[in-house]
């Protein structure tokens, strides 16, 4: 049995963000892999989601904290959404990284998930 995602309501990319930002602040240990426990349950529950709420939620997930912009990473990096990104999506999810690990996480996972680190090396 499939589900139309056109028929779902989805959660704004307001609420859902702010849900999250809750969520992280409430774990005990903020590790990677604490952190990554919590995504895998978002993302299961978003895999239908449009790519267009994802697309928002992880611009404002990436301008909260180091532990919400690794969260939006991972979830871009889940979703069929990251495919289809390009250079004016790539800028938004880009600014205000202060940090080298934000930048590695980025970029690690941009090349991971298209397979070329070269794609957008022209961008």
């Amino acid at each position: 049995m499939s589900r139309d995602a056109d028929a779902i309501v989805w959660p704004s990319s307001e609420a859902l963000a702010r849900e999250i930002g809750r969520r992280i602040g409430k774990l005990p240990y903020r590790s990677a892999s604490v952190v990554r426990h919590l995504r895998r349950e978002y993302s299961r529950r978003l895999r239908e989601s449009p790519d267009e709420l994802i697309l928002r939620l992880a611009r404002q997930l990436t301008v909260a904290s180091t532990e919400q912009r690794f969260f939006a990473a991972e979830l871009l990096h889940n979703h069929s959404a990251f495919s289809g990104l390009g250079r004016t999506e790539l800028e938004l999810l880009g600014q205000g990284m202060d940090s080298w690990s934000a930048v590695d996480v980025f970029s690690l996972y941009l090349r991971d998930r298209h397979g070329s680190p070269g794609r957008f090396a022209t961008l």
